[in-house]
């Protein structure tokens, strides 16, 4: 059984010779294109929300104003119709278009305010986001820069882990020569011997699969795909 694991090991990690171990460049400090760009994404966010939470408030007033308009200049069509019918005097029609004036004033005074607001944020996001345009080039530069350095550690860790692995394997191979020999030397002397090194280590070792020393393409395509997510849950392996 020990033996079959171990087999399995060596042949699951055996090395790459193309593996070697690569300097890691990192200096842990985020370049300064990458840190303009992230900081212009958040304040483009922050600008957005501030813009859209005022437009939100204006359109509420902007819907209080309508609705006031609209039943003064309801009213102002029942006096008209009525004068229409001669039903009323010319002066009734004069003095209630006077009440729909402050109405109507009211509403075009929020309209334009809310096209006033919409007129900023148009300009202030489209400076923004001509901004990191600009910075395209170096931006995507750094970001490859980066990418490669991490890369290259990954190449490191994998190799130290690798060896971590063998080392696994070469503790493995120790328990079952020792049990060899200590079997055939009993077995020399004329005693019988039982070979239990082997069973109770594999006791011992219960929780420790093979299966937990591979990291499933799934789980790194995960990784890739949502790095948010796996800082905060880490990968699990096997």
């Amino acid at each position: 059984m020990l033996r079959k694991f171990t087999e399995t090991l060596k042949r699951l990690f055996k090395r790459d010779k193309k593996d070697v171990p690569v300097q890691n460049n990192k200096t842990g400090n985020t370049p300064k294109t990458i840190k303009r760009v992230e900081l212009l994404q958040e304040e483009l966010s922050q600008i957005t929300t501030g813009y859209d939470k005022s437009l939100t408030d204006l359109q509420g007033k902007y819907n209080k104003a309508l609705w006031e308009y609209e039943n003064a200049y309801s009213d102002l069509s029942e006096i008209t119709r009525q004068y229409k019918l001669k039903m009323i005097p010319e002066a009734d029609v004069h003095s209630e278009r006077e009440k729909v004036k402050p109405f109507e004033e009211a509403l075009n005074a929020v309209s334009e305010e809310i096209a006033t607001v919409e007129s900023y944020k148009k300009e202030d996001i489209l400076k923004i986001i001509t901004e990191i345009d600009a910075l395209k080039d170096e931006y995507l530069a750094e970001v490859a820069k980066e990418v490669t350095v991490k890369y290259a550690r990954i190449q490191e860790l994998k190799n130290e882990y690798l060896q971590e692995v063998g080392d696994i394997g070469n503790m493995c191979d120790e328990i079952l020569k020792i049990e060899s020999t200590v079997k055939h030397h009993f077995n020399e002397a004329g005693y019988q011997y039982k070979p239990v090194m082997t069973s109770k280590f594999a006791e011992m070792t219960e929780g420790v699969m093979l299966e937990g020393f591979a990291i499933p393409y799934d789980t790194i395509n995960d990784a890739l795909a949502n790095n948010n997510k796996t800082h905060k849950n880490p990968v699990q392996v096997g």
